[in-house]
């Protein structure tokens, strides 16, 4: 067994089109004491979101830079867990498929705010702009400090795979512009709900959760060439504020695959 240590160097690149990245850069290192990973640092990119543009921006940047936050240390303790259990490998719940992460986001939620519940229904016989009953993945009612008002907070979860090969990078930009035109649909009907329960305020939130993976060797995009990606497809009549988390990985380990490895995680967070 063996103990993976990290030693952290931040780089600040100066970018003029998205500011200035914080690159982390890993040396990873073994020594003979257990097998654990440490837990990996959330790196923030909020160029592009203007808090001043939204009725309580404030407040929604906080609610997404503490909800990724908190998605990101539970998937963690999970892995911890499974460490602990010396089951062995690697299991890491953010690498799962969509279903499978409900149950970290909504502990995540229930982190911030207890007011919560999932697969919340709309009925379309009490709402004309409805053509169809809806489900939203999760609803909460969430205040910043003890003395500020509520906010409802009506949140879509999707979760994306980009293969980040060399030979499949042509084909990133195409899935995912699929996956965020779906996302951006499911917000704007949330929108046409217009339920302002207890005359608070609704903010509808749209996460895609994006798992970079690559074949040794292959690799081609980074997590900043996606975010790059993200920004030249976003629809900035509708997209127009958005931030992304990331947690990236040590190159040396290896994640749920025998044959591919995971290069990063990123949740693009968006209000529609």
């Amino acid at each position: 067994m063996y103990m993976l240590s990290v030693n952290l160097f931040i780089i600040a690149i100066d970018k003029p089109r998205f500011g200035t990245e914080i690159c982390y850069r890993l040396i990873v290192r073994y020594n003979k004491l257990g097998g654990r990973m440490n837990k990996p640092r959330v790196l923030f990119n909020e160029d592009n979101f203007n808090s001043d543009s939204i009725a309580d921006g404030r407040i929604v940047k906080n609610f997404l830079k503490k909800l990724t936050s908190e998605v990101y240390s539970i998937s963690y303790k999970y892995y911890s867990a499974y460490q602990d259990m010396a089951i062995g490998g690697f299991e890491y719940p953010l690498l799962h498929k969509e279903r499978n992460l409900y149950s970290i986001y909504a502990t995540a939620i229930n982190k911030l705010s207890a007011v919560h519940l999932s697969e919340w229904g709309f009925n379309k016989n009490e709402n004309e702009d409805l053509n169809k009953n809806r489900r939203v993945d999760f609803f909460t009612k969430y205040r910043r400090g003890i003395t500020g008002k509520p906010t409802n907070f009506f949140i879509e979860l999707k979760c994306g795979w980009y293969c980040l090969n060399r030979s499949a990078s042509g084909n990133i930009q195409k899935r995912v512009q699929s996956k965020l035109s779906s996302l951006v649909s499911q917000l704007r009907t949330l929108r046409a709900t217009n339920q302002k329960w207890d005359n608070h305020h609704d903010v509808n939130i749209g996460l895609m959760q994006i798992h970079g993976y690559y074949t040794k060797g292959k690799e081609s995009f980074t997590c900043l060439d996606l975010a790059s990606c993200i920004h030249d497809i976003c629809d900035k009549r509708t997209v127009k504020n958005y931030l992304v988390s990331t947690v990236r990985f040590p190159d040396k380990m290896e994640f749920q695959w025998d044959k591919n490895r995971c290069r990063f995680i990123s949740i693009f967070s968006t209000v529609v």
